[in-house]
């Protein structure tokens, strides 16, 4: 194919199409891609709005110069053929989760502040989404100068990532797998690995005369609760003071107790205090719980004490990883028992397997039932392999920065993919300004400059691979 492009000559490239780039991202950001199965159509199985996004999508990819194809609205994708049939991917999304409250600007249309750019999908994952067929059309124009790359590139776009990645599921069913792939969902400078899963219900039948009439807290099974409260046939005024707790009469003979914590992600729990940790403590305090109530809420205390999970003998941890963390997202009372949701992520320390028999190990000790509701083994790829290596050097060459390899509790497309990596375009070294917001959230905000960045960033990487 020659030689490879000057850091020069691609960034003369990016500053070129730069205001092209925005116009595109423009018209993406203003279709409200919210999936919406309920509203699927034969070519568009997440709704309308998904399926005007990947035709925007196409497009683009189609001015780039590449070939699209489209997986009957589950997912569409852009080509440029190589010598051979090996094949590179990427793969962004065009869907978006809803708008919500709070926003300061119009969610869905793209707003330029302070260097800022500002609307729903501009981070997650429409600005990567553009940026990856842009860099695309960089190496459609170098071949149609010369000779063709060896390797195949295929950028991918979903359309359902946001509502269980059913899309990148419908695509494998149908097409063999690159032989590398990356996805630019996700933070610079790569990320190797996600931690595998765990979910589990934990749960005791209720004491109908008990103490305890009622548990409730949490609103995610992926999330660190605020609020968790207990409604006691106890009196009020019997009732000690603490300090995260309010107590409320409820008539006489019973009380509310609610209690309070710092919410935080599943996926990175230090820092934020479990407020259901907190009424366990309270509740166990008190000395006047009946036998099954001590146990049930002496396991939730044990699950959420300390967030690695140490609490119940699965804690764990490695170089790439880090260690395991258990959170007691949600905490209820349903068909005469009362439940405990739990969410372990966990480092290649620990297995599935280890992690189920701890916490039915921890169950038995108590009495209560665990049911396994999910699993995932945890996922990562080589950090010292040719195609990672090519990566890193791209980032450092157009950060400055060392490319240091790091894994996440969450997870993204890559999972899906034998060989397969995440790979920006956020960069958490050049933090926001406190009007703008993260990805999901009001006023979603990306750096323009990092977008552009990102662009001559995948340029140069995927120039390496396709060598």
């Amino acid at each position: 194919m020659g030689p490879t492009s000057s850091r020069e000559q691609i960034e003369a490239y990016v500053n070129e199409v730069w205001p092209d780039y925005l116009r595109d991202l423009e018209r993406l950001v203003a279709v409200p891609s919210v999936v919406d199965e309920s509203a699927s159509a034969p070519g568009a199985p997440w709704g309308p709005g998904c399926r005007e996004a990947l035709d925007v999508a196409m497009d683009i990819a189609e001015r780039q110069g590449l070939i699209v194809g489209d997986c009957d609205g589950a997912l569409a994708y852009g080509d440029l053929p190589g010598e051979t049939g090996e094949q590179v991917a990427t793969i962004a999304h065009v869907d978006v989760v809803p708008a919500g409250e709070g926003w300061d600007v119009e969610p869905f249309a793209v707003t330029r502040r302070d260097g800022v750019l500002l609307g729903r999908g501009v981070l997650d994952d429409k600005g990567a989404a553009v940026a990856s067929l842009y860099a695309a059309g960089y190496l459609a124009r170098r071949a149609t100068s010369g000779r063709p790359f060896r390797r195949s590139l295929r950028c991918l776009l979903g359309a359902s990532e946001e509502a269980g990645m059913m899309d990148v599921r419908c695509y494998l069913a149908s097409h063999e797998p690159p032989s590398f792939l990356f996805t630019p969902d996700a933070e610079f400078p790569v990320c190797c690995g996600e931690k595998g899963c765990v979910n589990a219900e934990v749960s005791h039948a209720v004491d109908l005369t008990g103490v305890i009439a009622s548990l409730s807290g949490g609103v995610a099974r992926n999330a660190v609760p605020a609020r968790a409260e207990a409604v006691l046939r106890v009196d009020a005024q019997e009732l000690p003071a603490a300090e995260g707790i309010d107590v409320v009469s409820s008539g006489a003979g019973a009380s509310r107790v609610v209690a309070h914590g710092v919410a935080g992600h599943a996926a990175e729990p230090a820092g934020a205090t479990n407020a259901i940790g907190v009424l366990a403590s309270y509740l166990l305090g008190l000395g006047c719980l009946r036998p099954s109530e001590r146990e049930f809420v002496s396991l939730c205390k044990r699950a959420v004490c300390a967030w690695d999970g140490s609490g119940l003998g699965i804690e764990a941890s490695d170089e790439l990883f880090g260690p395991l963390t258990c959170v007691g997202g949600m905490l209820w009372t349903r068909e005469g028992r009362f439940a405990l949701t739990l969410d372990v992520r966990l480092p290649a320390a620990a297995s599935v397997e280890g992690v189920c028999s701890g916490l039915e190990r921890a169950g038995l000790e108590h009495g209560c039932e665990v049911l396994i509701t999910h699993t995932r083994q945890t996922f990562s790829t080589d950090p010292g392999s040719g195609e990672v290596m090519t990566l890193r050097r791209a980032y450092k060459e157009f950060s400055g920065r060392e490319a240091t390899p790091f894994a996440i509790g969450g997870g993204t497309y890559a999972h899906h993919f034998p060989s397969a990596v995440g790979f920006g375009p956020l960069d958490r070294s050049e933090p926001l300004p406190d009007w703008a917001g993260p990805e999901h959230g009001p006023n979603e905000g990306v750096w323009e400059h990092q977008l552009k960045r990102a662009l001559a960033i995948y340029i140069r990487a995927l120039e390496g691979l396709l060598a």
